[in-house]
């Protein structure tokens, strides 16, 4: 009987410390879940010829249009300085006409002038101009996105993150290569 008693009172100081870490984990994803990002998305032009413009939304509305960037065969490609889209606001992919294109099959979105990961807490829309074309968003960072995030797309949604390049690990030999 000793002996159980011995391992139940071992038990406590275990318990008590998973049972914090479950606490502590949940009170930081609430406070991430918390914290929506206000919209911000920027062109970035300074690298390639992208032009991708950045159409922001009329008085009261919350649609930020994505217009431009460069087509090259089925592609169109985009590059952005910011990408965050806060919790109500769209950003949509537009042509520049305003008319359906459903002969692009990819467009490709890359983030290189934010130091941290996209926060997507509203809605990105790619089909209602593109309704044929996957999307691919990049970021060395990463995306986040929040518990109210949409993305309606009737094809795919890839996003792709990696670690900062002056992070990266050099590779590793392999024995059997």
């Amino acid at each position: 009987m000793k002996q159980q008693h011995a391992e139940h009172v071992r038990l406590i100081p275990y318990l008590a410390f998973r049972c914090s870490l479950v606490l502590l984990f949940a009170c930081l994803t609430s406070s991430v879940q918390a914290a929506s990002p206000s919209t911000s998305i920027t062109g970035n032009t300074v690298t390639g010829n992208f032009t991708t413009q950045i159409v922001p939304p009329p008085q009261g509305g919350k649609v930020y249009g994505i217009q431009g960037g460069q087509t090259v065969g089925t592609n169109l490609f985009h590059s952005f300085g910011q990408f965050n889209v806060g919790a109500g606001d769209t950003a949509q992919f537009q042509t520049s006409n305003l008319s359906q294109n459903a002969a692009i099959s990819n467009i490709l979105g890359r983030v290189n002038g934010q130091q941290s990961a996209s926060q997507i807490f509203g809605t990105i829309d790619s089909v209602t101009f593109y309704p044929s074309a996957n999307l691919f968003l990049m970021n060395p960072y990463g995306f986040l996105f929040g518990p109210v995030a949409v993305c309606p797309q009737h094809k795919h949604l890839w996003t792709v993150g990696a670690e900062p390049p002056s992070s990266v690990p050099a590779p590793e030999a392999s024995p059997n290569r």
